[in-house]
């Protein structure tokens, strides 16, 4: 067995840097010696902006995982979370305090991302419900705590940005009694920003928050269930994982629940701290990557049960993978041709952390530009939902279940918004005096719930330039907005193009018909050879 070394390097609160030495056998005697009860794993789960990031910077800090005076985002790994601020992909980090072994699952708290925070959540014992002094309870919020509850998951009820002036922290406090049932000795008052009160977190973890409910069982042949993962060039696709039962160690054979053909051989495993430090094995209970030379994303499914082959037998997955039904559709294209092969590649390493994304090979002559995270430059197409059609008779649109929680005096701006997206008011519920929960079902231009299909009327907008349909710019929309959205497409397109040596006529018709429903004309560039003797 090869005695490697690693350097760690630690600031522990002061200007002194202190450099750690392991080997590896120190290594393992100090992580062996973590059991199940000497284990918390947790997620802290909020609204965006509400301060989950820089808290848990602040425990890394405390835990002397990070440099005291650091600044950075530790886990925020994305360039596009870097920029925005925002988590979009859930982040772990092994700390180890007081004896105890805690692993931190830090999760997006936009929208968009709720399926990450949902599979993130079975692999914890609790979770931390962060709420800012300054906003208070928003509408994610209520989501989290509900599928934190639904998870039967021990919550940690936290105020945070106290430091911040005229906040109100006693409504705060009601409004969690009153829509969360917390007691009022329950939740903590912090500031993540200056470090104030946060010690308090770490105990309230240890104590409050159950260690993971597995056996330690040697016996027991090995399962994992897989959160999260990312494409490494020179590793390949890197998984996160939480040991369900038994031991996970380097160079053994392993299949994935809903890939019975495939066994891969574990090249590497270890934990976040917060960078990728190897070991030799992680036991019951414990959370850290793994990865076996998986080359495609296509291979491998997020949330899906790791086991140790030929020992199926009676295996039951941790999370049930239903499909996501993704909802808003747009096309890709690269500006060359000669590109498809590797913006198809880097599509799927998009796809490799969201199985909501599906892909659909399409070709088009018109388009052609994006490049970031995944190396490529594109050009997207306007988006659009999926309808559902019954023969030819009738059709299905989706409809969406949406919480709003928003100040009193926005409630008639709020209410004409949801009302013009032919919205069904449910219900309406004061927080307090000063806040509104709202619930609408219906065609909202958002997601936050799926809640079915409803017939309605469609029609298809077709655009034509001189008397020749252009097929990429037809869309379909309900009935009732058709002729609305028709004449802003034609609006647009007539800002849009410039003038041409001659006439162009956009004219926007409804299916086969061909008598426009709107219609405007780009008139030609004037020849002006008087102005151009004149100079102009």
């Amino acid at each position: 067995m090869p005695n490697f070394q690693f350097l760690q390097q630690h600031r522990l609160f002061s200007t002194e840097t202190k450099i750690e030495k392991f080997t590896e056998n120190v290594l393992l005697k100090s992580l062996n010696k973590y059991t199940p009860d000497k284990i918390r794993n947790f997620a802290i789960i909020a609204h965006i902006d509400h301060g989950k990031s820089t808290l848990s910077d602040r425990l890394l800090q405390l835990t002397n995982v990070i440099p005291s005076d650091s600044e950075q985002r530790y886990l925020d790994k994305l360039e596009v979370e870097k920029e925005r601020g925002i988590t979009v992909k859930a982040q772990t980090c092994t700390m180890f305090y007081k004896g105890m072994m805690l692993n931190l699952i830090d999760t997006p708290g936009h929208v968009d991302f709720n399926f990450e925070v949902k599979r993130s959540l079975v692999a914890c014992g609790g979770a931390i419900l962060l709420v800012a002094a300054n906003q208070g309870i928003q509408a994610q919020t209520i989501f989290n705590f509900w599928d934190a509850f639904q998870a039967e998951l021990s919550i940690i009820p936290i105020i945070n940005k106290i430091d911040m002036a005229l906040v109100d922290i006693d409504r705060i406090e009601k409004q969690m009694q009153t829509l969360f049932d917390f007691k009022k000795e329950e939740i903590l008052k912090v500031s993540a920003k200056t470090g104030l009160n946060v010690p308090s977190i770490l105990d309230a973890i240890i104590e409050r928050i159950p260690p993971p409910n597995f056996e330690m069982n040697e016996e027991k042949s090995f399962q994992a269930h897989i959160f999260d993962s990312w494409f490494d060039h020179r590793c390949g696709v890197v998984l996160l994982l939480v040991v369900k039962h038994g031991q996970l160690k380097r160079g053994m054979s392993v299949q994935f629940f809903n890939d019975k053909e495939r066994i891969y051989n574990v090249k590497q495993v270890g934990f976040l701290h917060p960078e990728m430090v190897p070991c030799e094995s992680l036991t019951t209970g414990q959370v850290g990557y793994m990865y076996c030379g998986i080359k495609s994303p296509k291979d491998i499914i997020v949330g899906d049960t790791l086991f140790e082959a030929g020992n199926k037998i009676d295996l039951q997955p941790f999370m049930s993978i239903n499909k996501i039904k993704p909802t808003v559709y747009a096309g890709l294209f690269p500006t060359e041709s000669s590109e498809f092969e590797r913006l198809n590649k880097a599509v799927e390493n998009l796809c490799l952390n969201d199985s909501s994304v599906e892909i659909e090979t399409d070709s088009s002559a018109i388009f052609g530009q994006a490049k970031k995270e995944y190396g490529e430059l594109a050009v997207f197409t306007s988006p659009t939902v999926e309808y559902l059609a019954v023969t030819k008779r009738y059709y299905h649109e989706p409809v969406s279940l949406v919480s709003i929680v928003t100040p009193a005096e926005y409630f008639q701006l709020i209410n004409s918004l949801c009302e013009n997206a032919r919205g069904e008011n449910i219900e309406t519920m004061y927080i307090d005096e000063t806040k509104m929960l709202l619930k609408w079902s219906g065609y909202a231009s958002f997601d936050m719930k799926d809640d079915g299909y409803r017939e309605c009327k469609l029609e298809k907008i077709c655009i034509y330039l001189n008397d020749k349909q252009i097929e990429e710019l037809s869309l379909i929309c309900p009935s009732v907005i058709a002729r609305k959205r028709a004449n802003q497409m034609i609006n647009k397109l007539k800002n849009e193009i410039p003038s041409q040596q001659i006439e162009v006529t956009i004219r926007a018709s409804f299916g086969t018909s061909r008598k426009a429903v709107a219609q405007a004309i780009i008139k030609p560039m004037k020849k002006d050879f008087a102005g151009v003797l004149k100079g102009k």
